[in-house]
């Protein structure tokens, strides 16, 4: 190892480390940058961005990697790891939490339930704050309180010449607005994110062996849009593979689930869920739950793992949709696809936020998004065969439209924004880094398609 700045530490090829140093989530990515830097602090973080750009060399930003699919050629890129950057403080008068770019919502969830404030994480604690509230944010909480993207007030962010910059409505409201759901030009090293009071939690999933797929999943679809705004629920195919880390009961089974998290009291949670219960599934672990618990709710992998993945947002969930999703997915189809669902995401999150925001109101109800593991006899191609015959059957209910939360495997951003979104961040992002030092996952152009 060497150092290149008394704030950084860096690991080349060949180094003892390189390989976890480099490494991404997701294993199916093989990354392999110039050289990855571990700064221990913003200042850090500006020391590498000046001494990669006089070496004429990029600089991209992670923490965990999970978007790490998009980024392509690292060769003359440094990878920064954030995760030194992990100080999380919570302001409980002023309902704001102060987090670091290296945080995991593991680390945010639990203090800010003990202060008696509700975080707007994800459906994993294992995520990084910092990605998944720049992309979107769509998490348990979506339908009542919006996209985490629209709970950040102010941002601590470096540009491509190595300045820090701090960021909020009155000192920089245009790249405000860029980080609220656009990825952010510069490199953020502290985001500040607006926190809600406290409500009784209720939530669970219901299992259902996978061969009444047909009759849950459209029970699900009737029933969710008639469901309050403080429900957010998700249908979802799971297939648990025949693996040694897998539950015994669960292991080499199919299921179709139902799973949701209600901002309710106990008695109206209960009421509400009522039409899924009464299908009896087999297995029921709906009850209160407390903030902490929520995001191990969805059973995402705590490890890395390899998968391929494709997402959409649906305009609409009529019955020949389902029916669509069946036919190459259900359990007839048997892909090699571990898991595929619909997140409900109508409410708040379809509305024009508040506060002005790059990526606003989503252009659909439902969120799709599906996974595929190449393990043991199944191959890359197999898991990308199944993904593609999924879009290509839901392409009729599609939106048109993406959001960068689940976007792991395209590149760029034309397909997250419309041009005159595009146009506004371009124009953003040139005032920060006009030569184009800072690399991402889903790039902006430097230059707009005028």
């Amino acid at each position: 190892m060497t150092v290149v700045s008394p704030a950084a530490r860096t690991v080349r090829p060949g180094d003892p480390g390189w390989d976890e140093a480099r490494a991404a989530f997701n294993l199916s990515v093989d990354q392999r940058p110039h050289h990855v830097a571990l700064p221990a602090d913003a200042a850090g973080v500006a020391e590498v961005v000046r001494a990669a750009a006089a070496a004429g060399l990029r600089v991209v930003a992670q923490r965990t990697g999970h978007g790490a699919a998009a980024l392509g050629d690292l060769r003359d890129t440094v990878l920064v790891r954030t995760a030194a950057l992990d100080e999380v403080r919570i302001d409980v008068a002023r309902r704001r939490a102060r987090i670091g770019a290296g945080a995991l919502w593991r680390d945010v969830v639990a203090p800010a339930a003990s202060a008696g404030l509700l975080a707007p994480h994800g459906s994993s604690a294992g995520i990084g704050v910092a990605g998944f509230a720049l992309h979107g944010g769509v998490g348990w909480y979506v339908r009542a309180h919006g996209l985490a993207a629209h709970a950040i007030v102010a941002a601590e962010l470096v540009t491509g010449d190595g300045t820090r910059v701090a960021v909020d409505a009155e000192r920089e409201p245009e790249l405000l607005w860029a980080l609220r759901g656009g990825g952010g030009p510069g490199i953020v090293t502290e985001l500040e994110l607006e926190l809600r009071p406290a409500e009784p939690l209720y939530g669970g999933v219901a299992f259902f062996p996978i061969e009444r797929a047909p009759e849950v999943l459209h029970a699900w679809r009737e029933w969710a849009p008639l469901a309050s705004e403080q429900l957010t629920s998700i249908g979802r195919l799971l297939r648990i593979p025949d693996l040694s880390h897998a539950p015994a009961h669960l292991r080499g089974r199919g299921f179709v689930l139902l799973e949701a998290v209600a901002l309710a009291a106990p008695d109206a949670a209960e009421w509400a869920l009522t039409p899924l219960r009464a299908l009896k599934p087999e297995i029921d672990t709906f009850g209160p739950i407390a903030p902490a618990d929520v995001p191990a709710l969805h059973m995402d992998p705590e490890d890395p793992v390899p998968y391929r993945r494709c997402d959409a947002l649906l305009s609409a969930l009529p019955a020949a949709a389902v029916d669509a999703l069946l036919e190459v997915a259900g359990p007839d189809a048997a892909p090699p696809l571990q898991s595929i669902e619909l997140r409900h995401v109508e409410g708040a999150a379809t509305r024009p936020p508040a506060a002005p925001a790059a990526l606003g109101a989503l252009a659909g109800p439902y969120a799709m998004t599906a996974t595929g593991m190449p393990i043991g006899a199944v191959g890359p191609g197999d898991v990308h065969a199944a993904l593609d015959a999924l879009t290509g059957a839901l392409a009729p209910f599609t939106a048109g439209a993406r959001v960068a939360t689940f976007a792991e495997s395209r590149p760029g951003a034309a397909s997250l924004f419309d041009d005159a979104t595009l146009a506004r961040l371009a124009a953003a992002r040139r005032r920060v880094d006009p030569d184009g030092v800072i690399a991402a996952s889903h790039e902006v152009p430097l230059r707009d398609a005028t």
